[in-house]
């Protein structure tokens, strides 16, 4: 397995639940990180092929010129994040537009005031469907987001409290809500709205995307979409089975919740 960060623990929870029905397989799983960077992930595929693995999960791929070598003659399954360039590898996800599109309601429907979005980055599949759902669901009920009120992020606490910073420090009035392209960048506004004595989420409500599993712990005051990361694990194994026994399968595009903790 390919995992884009390890250091996401919605991320790693589904690569643990991967490992896990694998060694219930009798199989085990070598496990790489890219950092969503190509050349990082030609080199992790290329020692791959040195291993003559049954198959390769692709959790959050980039597009490289390795992964569509390899992909020709070893069975790709891609989780959460699919490859403009390569359409038919089978893909283990959600409808991430129609989820944002979702979650764009319930903030408009609990938030009145100015809404700032930190999105992720446009060479991502998801996090472009992700910023079409939000932004045309905002634009569709009369509530478009100025272009001052949006900026880009990486997949990052660090890149969210910096986008934050920004937002919040050229806003003309304060945000009643924030709206993050994942958990992860929504962490980093949280600690810029505490260092900025806001209280979320009474002053300043803030959204995310994913649902870590740790925030049931350790953050009760994020809103969020809730991916099923263990029917993930599930599908994937099940089509990775099936693909090394030579059968086709088709995609696996699983339900999700909106998760409101206000």
């Amino acid at each position: 397995m390919i995992i884009s960060s390890i250091q996401n623990n919605f991320f790693s929870a589904v690569a643990w639940e991967i490992e896990r029905r694998l060694n219930d397989e009798g199989a085990a799983m070598l496990l790489f990180n890219s950092n969503e960077n190509m050349q990082l992930q030609d080199r992790c595929l290329e020692e791959i092929r040195s291993r003559q693995v049954a198959g390769v999960f692709m959790l959050c791929a980039v597009d490289s010129p390795n992964l569509k070598e390899l992909a020709e003659h070893t069975p790709v399954i891609l989780i959460n994040r699919q490859i403009d360039d390569l359409p038919d590898l089978p893909f283990v996800g959600i409808d991430d537009r129609s989820a944002a599109s979702e979650l764009a309601k319930a903030i408009m429907r609990e938030n009145d005031g100015p809404i700032a979005l930190i999105h992720g980055p446009q060479t991502s599949n998801t996090s472009r469907a992700r910023l079409d759902g939000f932004r045309s669901e905002f634009e569709r009920e009369g509530r478009a987001i100025l272009p001052e009120n949006m900026i880009e992020a990486e997949l990052s606490m660090e890149s969210g409290y910096a986008c934050a910073v920004h937002l919040m420090n050229t806003a003309k009035t304060p945000y009643s809500a924030i709206v993050c392209g994942n958990d992860q960048i929504a962490y980093g506004a949280y600690r810029r709205c505490r260092e900025l004595g806001l209280n979320v989420p009474q002053d300043t409500a803030i959204y995310g995307f994913d649902d870590n599993p740790l925030n049931h712990w350790l953050a009760p005051w994020l809103n969020t979409v809730s991916v099923p990361h263990v029917r993930y694990a599930e599908e994937a194994v099940e089509r990775m089975k099936r693909l090394v026994n030579g059968q086709t399968v088709e995609n696996a595009i699983l339900p999700y919740d909106i998760i409101l903790r206000r």
